[in-house]
């Protein structure tokens, strides 16, 4: 009674280590290889991309700043600028439309 139950015992550790320890290392080890490329993956390009929006964000505002003066002619020339640039435009694009059409 006593050999074939050390068998059985013996068979069982030996299934245990080498087929259930093995699944569960192998699982570990792939996990921890995923998580180190997921970890790349998120600081070169998820937080790349978000540091760029940032630093665009801050040089565009940046230029703004440097725009706002605080005089009402400026403003009032950039309006002038700005409605005359407009109004080429149009007309660029009115006169094409009567040219071809």
């Amino acid at each position: 009674m006593v050999r074939p139950s050390l068998a059985v015992a013996y068979w069982c550790r030996s299934f245990d280590t080498r087929v259930i320890d093995g699944i569960a290392d192998g699982s570990a080890r792939a996990t921890v290889t995923l998580s180190k490329w997921d970890g790349r993956f998120d600081l070169g390009i998820i937080d790349g991309m978000v540091n760029l929006t940032g630093r665009v964000i801050y040089a565009v505002g940046g230029w703004l700043r440097e725009v706002q003066t605080g005089y009402i002619r400026s403003y009032v020339l950039f309006l002038v600028l700005a409605a005359i640039a407009i109004f080429a435009i149009l007309s660029y694009f009115v006169a094409m439309a009567v040219a071809g059409g």
